[in-house]
């Protein structure tokens, strides 16, 4: 079977939907004999943070010499982004032979008329991507929620993490931020260490009673004496940032992390409470390496500066949590952007017009998906009733050209709104010999 035929065959027999429940992820990795049993796993929930805690380990953990596997979504640029084995990504051979050995148990679902999601399939292909390379350990980032997310079924999981909780997917999850804790919370295991870099202290005591229940621990990162992971200090550096870092008895000073933003301080914290807590399970990983590991780290797509003369940086915000984020990053690093923004019509498009707005001086929409995205002119008309100039765009080259040719080579352009803009937008300045 060919790579273009492998991904036809995927996408013909399963069905782009959100259909939560763990009953087809189960029947479908049973069928092919528990590929997930071959390796234990970190798993990783939460409204935002979860790819770069993900990229943070991953990369720690292939420093200190395991065969790691990353299973992350969605893709940017090529769907085996999806799959990591050690360092690359899945090769096209190993994914159309993983399809294939898929694709029987795929055929005979849909047959019977309960067709597993392309998410499911796209789990159980990582978990016999990950036995077929004698992985030795897993991370994991979940689809949506936790409690029935595909990934939930792995067989043995030394870590379960929650990044941080807000707002997104009400309608799957529930209108409320204790409504989703509840949902992302449910992967808490007995016995399994319980992390988390929730700072809300209502949810937090939801969180440890939860994890007291299941008899389970529940660590956390935050400022007070009993977090076992505490920022004490942080700064900015050319490639990311540095901070200073209590570790339960050890500190660790100038650890320098390759990613952008004040927010990436709680998310490298996790990521080192993380490693701590797989190094106590069999894991350890020297932290000349994991230091290393963490300066080096790449994870596209994270107020990653993309092109420069004019500045070009992409963002995968895609919620008002993250467009808040990014808004304040954007204050911090220039006096104001034009922005090249695509939402995805489920979002809550309002509350995130009304956080970019102040730091945009002007903006170009554009729908960042056929079926899903938001009407470009719709989502300017929102951002013109806040007075900011903005213009509708067939397509994101178009958009990200014409802003490019106004900003001049001192500008600066922020590119967000969905991970969905991100990959075009890539190969717009590739083609132009920009990146």
């Amino acid at each position: 079977m060919t790579y273009t035929q492998a991904k036809t065959q995927l996408h013909r027999w399963t069905v782009q939907a959100v259909r939560p429940g763990l009953t087809r992820t189960r029947r479908l990795l049973e069928l092919l004999g528990r590929p997930d049993a071959a390796c234990p796993a970190i798993q990783i929930v939460g409204t935002n943070g979860k790819g770069s805690v993900a990229a943070l380990v991953h990369a720690a953990l292939l420093a200190g010499g395991y065969r790691t596997g990353r299973f992350t979504s969605p893709h940017l640029e090529d769907e085996r982004e999806r799959i990591f084995v050690g360092p690359s990504m899945i090769s096209r051979q190993k994914f159309s032979a993983a399809v294939e050995k898929l694709l029987p148990h795929l055929k005979k679902m849909h047959a019977q008329g309960d067709p597993a999601t392309t998410f499911e399939a796209w789990t159980a292909l990582a978990a016999v991507a990950f036995q077929q390379a004698r992985v030795q350990i897993a991370v994991l980032e979940a689809g949506m929620g936790g409690r029935l997310d595909a990934t939930s079924v792995w067989q043995t999981v030394m870590a379960s993490v929650l990044t941080q909780i807000d707002l997104e997917h009400t309608r799957e999850l529930g209108p409320t931020l204790e409504a989703i804790a509840q949902e992302k919370m449910a992967i808490a295991r007995p016995g399994v260490p319980f992390l988390t870099a929730e700072a809300r202290p209502r949810l937090r005591q939801l969180l440890a009673r939860h994890c007291r229940l299941r008899g389970t621990s529940c660590l956390t990162v935050g400022k007070a004496p009993q977090d076992a992971a505490r920022v004490l200090a942080w700064s900015r550096r050319a490639q990311g940032i540095s901070l200073d870092l209590n570790l339960g008895s050890s500190r660790l000073r100038k650890l320098e992390v390759g990613l952008r933003g004040e927010h990436q301080t709680r998310n490298a914290a996790l990521a080192a409470l993380v490693l701590q807590v797989v190094s106590r399970s069999g894991f350890p990983v020297p932290e000349k390496a994991w230091r290393r590991a963490f300066k080096e780290v790449s994870w596209p797509g994270r107020l990653e500066l993309a092109a420069k003369h004019p500045a070009v940086f992409f963002d995968g915000a895609h919620n008002p949590a993250a467009a808040r984020v990014l808004a304040t990053e954007i204050r911090r690093l220039m006096p104001a952007a034009d922005l090249v923004v695509g939402i995805m019509a489920d979002k809550d498009i309002d509350a995130m017009v009304r956080e970019l707005a102040p730091v945009a001086r002007q903006v170009w929409t554009v729908k960042p998906d056929p079926q899903r995205g938001l009407g470009a002119e719709v989502l300017a008309e929102k951002f013109r009733a806040l007075g900011i100039p903005a213009n509708a765009q067939p397509s994101v080259g178009a958009a990200l050209g014409t802003a490019r040719r106004q900003a001049g080579k001192q500008g600066n352009i922020v590119v967000a709104g969905s991970l969905y803009l991100l990959g075009p937008a890539r190969r717009y300045l590739k083609n132009r010999g920009r990146v």
